[in-house]
């Protein structure tokens, strides 16, 4: 059986991989397990309807349900410190106007940021988290 929650990551995203380091930094209330997309974990264990060739929307598994694109982003903040879960009141902004903005950032990722030959190695005390195979 596989950790809770996990984020499902582009990992030859510069921007994913930021993020990836912020929710590491700021801290998350249960910590989070990350995977790329495309591992082997990744590709066994999502449904269908969550793979995508490119891989361009992260994947939350918590609490026994899936979360994608914005609906993820907000379901880590939620687990994040008080100081950090204001940015909530982003949630009132209606859902397909939030779902066309991150496929916009999603988009252009690689434009603003190269895409990274290879996943990145975390920091010592962070490789209990991530889940590569």
């Amino acid at each position: 059986m596989l950790p809770q929650p996990i984020l499902f990551y582009d990992g030859n995203c510069a921007l994913c991989n930021n993020f990836v380091k912020l929710v590491l930094k700021i801290g998350t209330n249960p910590p989070y397990y990350f995977a790329p997309l495309t591992g082997d974990t990744a590709q066994k264990f999502l449904p269908e309807s969550f793979k995508n060739k490119n891989f361009d929307a992260i994947v939350l598994w918590k609490n026994k349900q899936f979360y994608s694109h914005q609906e993820a982003v907000f379901q880590i903040i939620k687990s994040m410190p008080i100081g950090i879960r204001v940015l909530l009141i982003f949630n009132i902004i209606p859902n397909f106007i939030l779902r066309k903005l991150y496929q916009f950032v999603a988009k252009n990722r690689f434009t603003w940021n190269p895409r990274l030959e290879a996943c990145p190695i975390p920091p010592d005390k962070y490789k209990n988290q991530f889940i590569f195979d």
